[in-house]
């Protein structure tokens, strides 16, 4: 499996409660060693809540059972042009098997909104205390930098309010892990339209997050920084650029 198919929304995912094991020294290269086996999310309450994941997943993009279909590169409007690229990272094609789908040759695929959401809004295995809407849209590329490897989110929403709605709710939940899980999740700084953290997976990377509002759009980056030479700063200002 390759570095980036370990990334996906794994690093975007939830965390067990305990602390991760070691630092790693850089995201596994390709060809290295396995990764944890994903876990399964819990059935939907009766509620209609979104169902709470208690460690590290990556969903399938296809529905238990289903034939793995050939990953879209474009979700909506959204293409592989609409992401901002990172200094010094690449683009890069990946087997994305791993997640239901059959490879499609290029960096970027469409994603299960619905399935981004439930990931992505509980970090720490809680899903939000309020419901929001998914997006309309939802586009992931896999990036590299040398051996560590990144993924970068794009998601689309109907309208301006849902978007900042979702990110709220992106906002607030990893500002509670940041409080139960501090030796995983690190709060550098969040303002209504930005985010900007680190998150210590152990084995599977030490990374850099950057999460931007922007209208109806939402880019969220985790790359692989075990040295902290990322300048998340930049990284925020030249995505809210364009």
């Amino acid at each position: 499996m390759t570095a980036t198919a370990i990334v996906s929304l794994t690093v975007l995912a939830g965390c067990s409660g305990s602390a991760p094991s070691s630092a790693s020294a850089g995201a596994t290269s390709p060809g290295g060693s396995p990764t944890p086996s994903p876990s399964a999310a819990s059935p939907v309450p009766a509620s209609g809540s979104r169902s709470t994941q208690s460690a590290p997943s990556m969903p399938d993009a296809t529905m238990p059972g289903a034939t793995p279909t050939k990953a879209r590169s474009v979700s909506g409007d959204l293409t592989q042009a609409s992401f901002v690229v990172p200094p010094g990272w690449k683009p890069t094609a990946t087997d994305t098997s791993v997640q239901g789908l059959t490879p499609n040759g290029v960096p970027a695929h469409a994603r299960n909104p619905a399935e981004v959401t439930e990931v992505m809004l509980s970090p720490c295995g809680e899903a939000p205390a309020h419901p929001v809407s998914d997006p309309a849209h939802a586009l992931e590329m896999n990036l590299m930098r040398g051996s560590s490897a990144g993924v970068g989110e794009l998601l689309e929403f109907g309208t301006a309010n849902q978007a900042r709605a979702w990110f709220d709710a992106f906002r607030t939940q990893l500002t509670a892990c940041v409080r139960s899980q501090p030796s995983v999740f690190t709060k550098l700084a969040a303002t209504p339209s930005v985010w900007r953290g680190r998150r210590n997976l152990g084995s599977t990377g030490n990374f850099a997050e950057v999460g931007v509002l922007g209208g109806q759009r939402i880019a969220i980056y985790a790359l692989d920084d075990p040295r902290h030479t990322v300048d998340t700063v930049a990284l925020a200002a030249r995505i809210a650029k364009g």
